[in-house]
């Protein structure tokens, strides 16, 4: 049913259109940019958009590439792609997969049932161009990735982000999403496992608050077995600063 509603949706291949002001131009110009879904007609813009990124990023850990096979057979397989194209420029793109009962599924490192996996959506290969870092293009693509996945019928959103990515982790963390594991994926690769209970309106109150650096993974993982979760992140003296804390949900009566 999710992957209908996905397809039926993309009946309409604008999304958005909208204006971001210009840093490098006169006083009171601005960019337009549109978000639309893109096809396999669009992968070799989006592995040209990649190759920039890739060669923008310092620590090659914080990002692992897809392929052009792979992003052949995700279009092919019904996954949905998104792109944020400026002066007809493609300068952000994501990925909404489905995955149902497969393997990997994120749900299943954070132990969800089988009732619960069939709802789950993944946000998959997020990235935007990097002069256009801090235009806020990555929340635009999260805010459409919620609606589209609500619409869909799903209840929970997962990710992956390194450790080492501070405004990937600060931008998802803003949206609700919390961290909820940390694992080696991608061939070896450490990554937050985060995740979004799409299907509650109410964002978790956050108690018994503990920050940690962020290097610090086995007090990390220390608090995620005694039932903590990530919430915020926060600039530190020494890199960055995780806000660990227990959630309650607060039910229709407490509001």
């Amino acid at each position: 049913m999710g992957v209908l509603a996905i397809k039926a949706r993309k009946n309409d291949t604008i999304i958005e259109v909208g204006y971001l002001s210009s840093r490098s131009a006169s006083q009171g110009a601005v960019l337009k940019y549109i978000i639309k879904f893109l096809t396999e007609d669009d992968i070799q813009e989006i592995i040209n958009l990649q190759d920039i990124v890739l060669a923008k990023i310092k620590d090659s850990d914080t990002y692992y590439p897809v392929s052009k096979e792979v992003l052949k057979g995700l279009l092919n397989n019904g996954d949905t792609a998104m792109g944020v194209v400026i002066s007809e420029e493609l300068v952000g793109f994501c990925i909404i997969h489905l995955p149902g009962l497969e393997q990997g599924n994120l749900g299943r490192d954070i132990e969800m049932s089988e009732e619960d996996l069939n709802t789950v959506a993944h946000i998959q290969f997020i990235f935007v161009h990097p002069d256009y870092w801090g235009y806020s293009i990555q929340n635009k693509l999260i805010k459409h990735v919620l609606n589209i996945v609500t619409d869909a019928g799903c209840r929970h959103v997962l990710c992956t982000i390194s450790p080492k990515n501070y405004y990937s982790l600060y931008n998802t963390l803003q949206w609700g999403f919390s961290i909820r594991e940390i694992k080696e994926k991608y061939g070896g690769l450490l990554r937050y496992i985060l995740c979004k209970n799409i299907s509650i309106d109410v964002n978790p109150r956050w108690h018994e608050i503990v920050t940690i650096n962020r290097s610090d993974i086995e007090g990390q993982k220390r608090l995620l077995e005694e039932g903590f979760q990530g919430f915020d992140v926060s600039k530190g003296s020494d890199g960055f600063i995780i806000h660990y804390g227990r959630g309650h949900t607060r039910s229709t009566s407490e509001r």
